[in-house]
């Protein structure tokens, strides 16, 4: 008999949430049991547009769906509280030889209702865009210098369960981010107070493009 281990490990704060830049939403997330090692761990597909692997085509790996924007210590938690649950699984599956393939065969897996276990419905995750959470306050207050406003937004992360990355955010990281609204705004021919553009000058991310001048001009009004 298979012997359930946890083997989920995680140092982030939603450590299922990934999204490409690509793709308008996050990459489907899941709770993994492998029937051959008794391994249950938690992961995202990190395909994009699908497919299986073989090893849970052919069920020897089974996987439940969860919500990419469930916390690390939430995952942690659904683990080890339906322990008994997937160990019953274990307990009645075998794998089988058919048409040169291995199967994982089980008892009663498709009658387990997951949602009795866990919710997708979740208060807080990763804001899915950092511009709109910011909800229009892109820029400094008069008088306030560009770092202290970035200081005071990364004070924000985590209010009300909302972050604003899957990992713990940095001023560094939050900088990264707001000067990039920045260029985007100074790109888009928006108006940008001078506190901005003299930080985007600073920053130099801006100097390769077409707008070097009008950013100037900004800087000194």
């Amino acid at each position: 008999m298979t012997t359930l281990e946890i083997t989920f490990e995680s140092n982030e704060l939603f450590p299922l949430y990934q999204k490409y830049d690509s793709q308008n939403e996050a990459q489907p997330a899941y709770i993994e049991l492998d029937l051959e090692t008794g391994s249950l761990t938690a992961d995202y597909d990190s395909n994009v547009g699908g497919g299986t692997s073989e090893d849970k085509w052919n069920q020897r790996v089974l996987t439940w769906d969860l919500n990419a924007q469930t916390s690390v210590d939430d995952i942690k938690s659904i683990l080890e509280e339906n322990k008994p649950y997937f160990q019953t699984i274990l307990d009645s599956s075998e794998i089988v030889h058919k048409d040169g393939n291995r199967i994982g065969v089980t008892q009663g897996y498709e009658s387990i209702n997951w949602d009795q276990f866990v919710s997708t419905e979740l208060e807080g995750g990763v804001v899915e865009s950092f511009g709109d959470w910011l909800a229009g306050e892109h820029f400094p207050k008069d008088g306030q210098t560009s770092n202290d406003f970035i200081k005071e937004v990364l004070e924000l992360d985590g209010e009300d369960g909302w972050y604003i990355a899957s990992t713990k955010s940095t001023f560094e990281s939050v900088q990264d981010l707001m000067y990039d609204i920045w260029a985007d705004l100074l790109y888009s021919d928006e108006d940008i107070p001078a506190v901005a553009a003299k930080a985007l000058i600073e920053d130099g991310r801006c100097n390769d493009s077409t707008w070097t001048e009008e950013l100037k001009e900004f800087a000194n009004q």
